[in-house]
């Protein structure tokens, strides 16, 4: 099974569904950028990368495997590497709904909005938050 992250850098990038929601001062609070590649057998296979206030954070693409539809899922960490997600099958939806991801935003009245993505992994359950601005000191 290909279960390696995808660059989407060699993919077509369907920029008419691209769709970037703007934060309440016009900055960008999350982009969505589509694409689509055909596979050597033939088949449309379709990615996404997803940006929260300009910082690249997920990418999600789909493969085929005798005609079943498996989703899988990278959260890029604080440290810049990508985490691969376990896989989403898309028929099968109750065996699968406990291995998907979250996105918890917490924009509202705060000072520094920031939004709490996780996934899980062959290790377990990861996040990542990420702030509109600089990482307050702990």
């Amino acid at each position: 099974m290909e279960n390696e992250i995808p660059d989407f850098n060699s993919w077509l990038e369907l920029e008419s569904v691209r769709n970037v929601i703007l934060f309440k001062d016009r900055t960008a609070l999350m982009e969505v950028r589509k694409y689509r590649k055909r596979a050597d057998d033939g088949i449309w296979r379709t990615g996404t990368a997803i940006y929260f206030f300009g910082k690249e954070a997920l990418k999600l693409w789909n493969i085929f495997v005798s005609d079943e539809e498996i989703i899988f899922g990278a959260l890029k960490t604080d440290e810049g590497k990508w985490e691969i997600s376990v896989p989403v099958f898309k028929e099968g939806e109750d065996e699968s709904e406990k291995n998907k991801g979250t996105i918890s935003p917490h924009v509202g009245g705060e000072e520094n909005p920031f939004i709490i993505i996780s996934i899980v992994t062959a290790n377990g359950r990861i996040e990542r938050t990420i702030f509109k601005n600089d990482v307050p000191p702990r």
